[in-house]
């Protein structure tokens, strides 16, 4: 099956793992393509979930960091807060 790019969303920002203790952010487009047969559809993308703000190896990193340190611990490392932290790896991490 051949898809056309449509035409392209607006850029979104994600946070991604840190490069030398430094937070990272990837940038990106993502097109809009167009199929015969399901009319318009956005590329799906195996790094990031639609509508996170961060990528799925972001979430595994911090959700290690979770197991091992309490959350107020991993909320300072990442420049986030505990309830943050907490909210999302709580059901489902040690912390």
């Amino acid at each position: 099956m051949f898809l056309v790019c449509y035409d392209h969303l607006p850029t979104r920002r994600v946070w991604d793992l840190p490069v030398w203790g430094r937070r990272c952010y990837l940038k990106f487009r993502e097109a809009r393509v167009s199929c015969p047969r399901c009319d318009v559809l956005v590329e799906a993308l195996d790094r990031v979930d639609p509508q996170q703000r961060q990528t799925i190896r972001y979430e595994r990193y911090v959700a290690l960091l979770y197991d091992i340190l309490p959350a107020m611990a991993v909320a300072e490392m990442e420049g986030s807060d505990k309830g943050t932290v907490y909210h999302a790896f709580g059901g489902t991490a040690g912390g």
